[in-house]
């Protein structure tokens, strides 16, 4: 009697199966270490590619003062993001954002009279987001 797995087809497919699966499990180990490489990174770049709540690649935002409700009394000058990490309203300030966590940034700006200023952006959607200093609303955004 014929061992069931031994016909030349048979070692065929077994071959063919047992070398998609050596090519997928050889695959996993090479994305694990490539995310994980992404995610250690202390580039910028890197924080927005591995962290899909962050928009901050070449977006636009109107954005309006918390203090006052939401109102939609929007800026005349929107905020910029850039995927550099680098963050401006017009000639107003410039500044920095770093990632801290899930959906999370911190924005450190100066003003074009030198003052500068901190705070916590959390974005809520792709298209909203609220800013936070001292705990407090601060700023409402929309993304345009």
């Amino acid at each position: 009697m014929k061992a069931p797995f031994s016909s030349p087809a048979t070692q065929f497919v077994m071959s063919l199966t047992a070398g998609a699966l050596g090519l997928t499990l050889l695959g996993l180990p090479l994305t694990a270490t490539a995310q994980q490489s992404a995610s250690n990174s202390n580039t910028v770049e890197a924080a927005h590619t591995t962290h899909r709540r962050i928009y901050v690649h070449h977006t636009t935002w109107k954005v309006e003062p918390a203090n006052s409700g939401r109102k939609h009394d929007y800026a005349p000058v929107p905020w910029v993001f850039m995927p550099d990490g680098s963050v401006y309203s017009g000639d107003l300030w410039s500044g920095h954002w770093d990632y801290l966590e899930k959906g999370k940034i911190s924005v450190n700006l100066t003003m074009n009279d030198g003052s500068q200023d901190s705070f916590i952006v959390k974005f809520t959607s792709p298209h909203t987001f609220t800013a936070y200093k001292q705990g407090r609303n601060y700023r409402y955004g929309v993304r345009l």
